[in-house]
């Protein structure tokens, strides 16, 4: 195999994120370098988020201005996800994070934002899940200017009622409501109807060896999540001139099946022989390749610990010169090489 691939830090013409600053200015963030090399950086200072919690009658979300304090080299929205689990200062407004919840980090890919939290022993409720990650997209996407919101718990998606719900767009209705709706909505998937939902595809970018978000709306008929989702990769980018496919559309997934051991969920894929479409058929397209795959499908499919791909008669179980997966493959082996927007105030 070829040399692994030195990421390029190419310029990434991302739209800015916006945030309030002290003088209650907006002040706009400008795109950055992208890649494993990148990182969310801002100066020494303060900055202002509106902040989303419970009312006193818990039916509506409710914004709290807050100061938040940033340190050299502080990630603005990894400040706002930690004040957000910290919770209200206010006496009339109430939590949104259960008890026990803390923040890993804060991915942050063109406009969508994606929110690592961990938890002490068992996840919370479906309820309490289904109002902080409400909380978490208001609050997110009004300070960062974006338009979705991932959360995901202890590095896999939750979803409701174990159904993938996709990414998160602002709410400002009423909670009970939206929860109910939500649910109910999760039992029309569960019964196997047609339904529609929102994915975030993953492809990479034309301009250098990372990876990039697209939402898509995917109409699913049945339960069979990953053909269908599998089927839109290999249809390509919307933006060809911006980014590239990552499968050959004469790629075939054979069968999917799930594995349960030490309470992990492994999902294994068998691809009659997975061909990447890049022309140079080097070990910089395979990897990414791999990368697009594992966030897309993590990205949506609940409780996915890793990935296990078998390509023709070969289980994919290491890239020498990138990384071995002996457990398969997690979605944190190719955070590297998701493409960053920094932010900076």
């Amino acid at each position: 195999m070829k040399k692994i691939l030195s990421v390029v830090c190419c310029a990434l013409l991302l739209c800015g994120c916006t945030m309030i600053k002290e003088n209650n200015a907006i002040g706009t963030a400008w795109p950055d370098k992208p890649g494993p090399e990148q990182t969310e950086e801002s100066g020494p200072g303060e900055a202002k988020a509106l902040l989303y919690f419970m009312n006193g009658s818990e039916d509506r979300l409710v914004a709290e201005l807050r100061p938040l304090t940033l340190g050299q080299g502080k990630n603005p929205a990894e400040a706002a996800i930690e004040e957000l689990i910290t919770g209200p200062r206010q006496g009339n407004l109430k939590a949104v994070a259960a008890s026990g919840i803390t923040l890993d980090h804060v991915e942050l890919s063109d406009k969508i934002a994606m929110v690592y939290v961990k938890t002490q022993g068992a996840l919370p409720a479906e309820k309490e899940r289904f109002i902080f990650e409400t909380a978490a997209a208001g609050t997110l996407i009004d300070f960062l200017n974006i338009s979705f919101v991932s959360v995901f718990w202890n590095g896999v998606s939750a979803g409701l009622l174990n159904v993938p719900t996709g990414p998160l767009s602002k709410y400002t209705g009423n909670l009970p409501e939206a929860f109910e709706r939500a649910k109910s909505e999760a039992a029309v998937k569960t019964a196997g109807n047609t339904i529609e939902s929102r994915v975030v595809l993953y492809f990479t970018a034309r301009d250098g060896n990372f990876i990039l978000p697209e939402v898509r709306n995917i109409v699913f008929t049945g339960n069979d999540y990953i053909k269908a989702i599998i089927d839109e990769l290999k249809k390509g980018p919307r933006y060809p001139d911006q980014n590239n496919s990552v499968i050959d559309r004469n790629t075939v997934l054979q069968n999917a099946q799930w594995i349960q051991q030490n309470g992990k969920n492994t999902l294994v894929l068998y691809f009659n022989g997975l061909s990447q479409p890049s022309e140079f058929g080097d070990l910089e397209s395979e990897v990414l390749t791999y990368a697009s795959i594992v966030y897309t499908l993590t990205g949506f499919l609940t409780g996915v610990d890793s990935i296990r791909i078998i390509s023709g008669e070969e289980e994919i179980t290491g890239l020498p010169g990138f990384k071995e997966f002996p457990q398969g493959m997690a979605r944190a082996d190719f955070a590297p090489l998701l493409g960053k927007a920094s932010i900076s105030i």
